[in-house]
């Protein structure tokens, strides 16, 4: 705690606020690759040149006779996997609580969504996912685990099995598509596809602004390789780095609004001072310690209010609502997008677009480009 005395030798306490650290490269921070390909392309293989310690959480109960191979030159272990509380039980349990860094394989992540799909079906007593938006719940458990995999320091390397790609007529297009879950792809870092000839094409390089009809070949796809041809390489010297220092703005005066005012109509607008910005809750005491009122500055808590913390009209929810189908996606699907936005906030689903944001509307017609260009190849 920082301890300020004020007026009357009163004593102020505020909590320390520390800047987080920011590596020198990239090549510090752990990453989530999803390495897909079909049957015997090599991508458990792939996995085992990461860094050791290696946890191989086997859902195929195949990656055995790899884990064997490697477990002689590197510090490797498996764990057969047949349920998402077997996984997660192996990561609290057996790998968080035991090292502190490594590389987990989930072999295949292609049964992720299987898994958390059971899993829900058991704790809800259902029979199956229903309504469809529902699945924002299973798909909410995946991308819990891997956001606390990165955060815990892990490398992660999920592998995909692929399938037959079809048309709406049932006909074989003659390309493949990633089994299980089909956002997967956004949730991680590097994507990755291994070919027969045992290179790799690159789909995604969440570590590069790269053009996306511009693919990029691994010719031995491995750690090493990612880390010299796709974060190293991008990299600009330390010594080549500058500061950033903020430019002075001056404050905009406010405007008198209401939630009644259009969101159209209301100015972004915030008049704050020093005063304002102090933490909600600091303490002041005197010299004897105990807490008294400082009466001539009392502790201001900011308030801010922008168009965007405005609840929406009913007509902007119409609005929006009307823009999903004009997408192509039906009311299962803007649903479930709207449950995933505003689900644990409101007890009545059937009310669920009652007190809106515009902000929230905002996010919500983005949920909405970005299934549309997915799965419809719509552009908006």
């Amino acid at each position: 705690m920082n301890v300020q005395r004020g007026n009357k030798g009163q004593v102020r306490q505020t909590a320390n606020i520390e800047w987080d650290e920011i590596p020198k490269n990239p090549g510090q921070l752990p990453f989530v690759v999803l390495a897909e390909g079909l049957q015997g392309v090599g991508k458990t293989h792939f996995s085992m040149t990461f860094p050791e310690p290696i946890f191989i959480l086997d859902t195929e109960n195949r990656a055995d006779v790899v884990a064997a191979k490697f477990a002689g030159n590197k510090k490797v272990y498996r764990k057969k996997i047949t349920t998402f509380n077997d996984l997660r039980l192996t990561l609290v349990q057996r790998i968080f609580s035991e090292h502190e860094g490594g590389t987990i394989v989930i072999d295949s992540g292609s049964d992720l969504q299987t898994m958390a799909e059971l899993e829900y079906l058991e704790e809800a007593k259902m029979e199956k996912i229903y309504p469809t938006y529902i699945w924002a719940r299973v798909w909410e458990k995946i991308d819990n685990m891997l956001k606390i995999i990165r955060d815990r320091g892990f490398y992660c390397v999920i592998t995909g099995r692929l399938r037959d790609e079809y048309t709406d007529d049932g006909k074989r297009t003659g390309d493949y598509v990633l089994e299980g879950y089909k956002k997967l792809p956004y949730r991680v870092d590097l994507h990755l596809r291994l070919l027969p000839d045992f290179t790799a094409e690159v789909y995604k390089n969440g570590f590069r602004n790269e053009p996306i009809d511009r693919v990029k070949v691994l010719e031995r796809p491995s750690y090493s390789e990612i880390m010299d041809k796709l974060i190293m390489g991008n990299v600009p010297k330390v010594d080549d780095l500058e500061e950033v220092k903020p430019s002075k703005v001056k404050p905009a005066k406010t405007k008198n609004i209401d939630n009644k005012t259009p969101a159209k109509e209301v100015e972004k607008a915030v008049n704050a001072s020093e005063s304002e910005l102090e933490a909600p809750g600091e303490t002041i005491l005197n010299q004897e310690g105990n807490h008294i009122q400082d009466e001539e500055n009392p502790p201001q808590i900011a308030s801010y209010e922008t168009d965007s913390d405005l609840v929406a009209t009913k007509e902007q929810v119409v609005e929006a609502y009307k823009y999903g189908l004009g997408l192509g996606l039906d009311n299962s699907t803007l649903k479930m997008l709207l449950f995933d936005i505003r689900g644990e906030d409101v007890a009545d689903q059937d009310k669920i677009s009652d007190g809106m944001t515009v902000s929230e509307i905002e996010i919500w017609k983005e949920g909405m480009r970005t299934i549309a260009e997915e799965y419809l190849g719509a552009k908006n």
